[in-house]
């Protein structure tokens, strides 16, 4: 997984994947502890330094939402099927960056609003499918399926990643075949996750999150 962006945000994304069993490769224009490639992520050339052609995920958390969308838009074009994750702190740059090619848009202002209203009066101003999680499941359900075939893409959540019996995580290939004895990582909004939680009846791990 490729995360553009190593501040706030961009850190702990990393923390919360590679909690999660997730090689990360973070890219950031500062020089720093954590960051492996240092570069303008909303450039070919860094996002190609940063293994953007074989990444299975990108997580952008630029703290320009012009450079972020950009940095979709190219990520999207370099490799179709990697899944794009962008944080904005516009609203109104949501709806652009869906356009760009994101498959997940957290939005600053929105949850920030959700959070504060929780905290006086107990109430969500926002569907709960606003808010983005990655959980770990066994692949129990999908054995003798690939995970092209698995059915779920249906539910809106995506795999990004899978461990196999030995502890090692591999990237995705759609098109291998499961045993059933693989440990899978998925990210999804609420909504999506519950439906396939609802659908699958498999428990997460313990380092589930959300984010």
């Amino acid at each position: 997984m490729v995360i553009a962006g190593f501040g706030e945000v961009g850190q702990a994304v990393d923390d919360l994947v590679t909690a999660a069993g997730i090689e990360t490769v973070t890219v950031d224009v500062a020089e720093r502890d954590g960051v492996d490639v240092v570069g303008d992520a909303s450039t070919r050339d860094t996002l190609r330094a940063a293994g953007i052609d074989d990444a299975d995920a990108i997580v952008i958390g630029l703290p320009d939402d012009s450079d972020a969308l950009l940095s979709a838009v190219l990520a999207q074009e370099m490799n179709t099927d990697i899944e794009i994750l962008v944080r904005v702190t516009d609203t109104d740059a949501t709806r652009k960056a869906l356009s760009a090619g994101a498959d997940y848009v957290l939005s600053v202002p929105r949850v920030s609003a959700r959070m504060v209203a929780q905290a006086l009066r107990g109430e969500e101003v926002l569907e709960p499918g606003g808010q983005v999680r990655l959980i770990r499941v066994p692949a129990t359900p999908f054995a003798g399926s690939t995970i092209a075939d698995s059915g779920i893409a249906d539910t809106g959540c995506r795999v990004v990643a899978v461990e196999n019996a030995a502890g090692e995580t591999t990237g995705v290939d759609p098109g291998r075949e499961l045993s059933g004895a693989e440990e899978l990582t998925l990210v999804g909004t609420d909504e999506s996750v519950q439906q396939f939680l609802k659908r699958y009846d498999v428990t997460p791990a313990e380092n589930s999150r959300t984010g």
